[in-house]
């Protein structure tokens, strides 16, 4: 069975991390990067099962990679949902996030188990 791919895009190293660690042991193939610009490069290079994105990264947040990631992919094809992972609580960003095309919200800091049960549900 061939490994479900996930980006991860988030600008902190730790973050990282623990991301990909958690999820690379429950059989995850994960691509981190830190750029909202090299996150959508990659959404079109590497076609990903899912994204974790975070808000917060440092050229451009991550609601610029929600608005522009349906111009990266090939015409026919779906984006791949889109995981928000943010130390924004406020229900006003958790809403604009999803009415901007996020599948999910998780806030920071990461509860690793409702991290993967939410990767789990998005990648079946």
């Amino acid at each position: 069975m061939k490994k479900k791919r996930i980006l991860i895009v988030d600008d902190d190293p730790d973050v990282q991390k623990l991301v990909k660690k958690r999820l690379q042991f429950h059989g995850f193939q994960c691509t981190c990067v830190a750029f909202a610009e090299t996150a959508l490069e990659s959404l079109k290079k590497s076609k990903p099962n899912l994204i974790i994105l975070d808000l917060g990264l440092k050229h451009a947040d991550g609601t610029a990679f929600l608005k522009h990631a349906k111009d990266w992919i090939p015409e026919g094809e779906k984006i791949p949902p889109i995981l928000i992972l943010s130390g924004h609580k406020e229900q006003e960003v958790v809403d604009y996030c999803l009415e901007n095309g996020a599948s999910g919200f998780i806030t920071k800091p990461i509860d690793t188990r409702a991290l993967l049960s939410m990767v789990h549900d998005y990648v079946r």
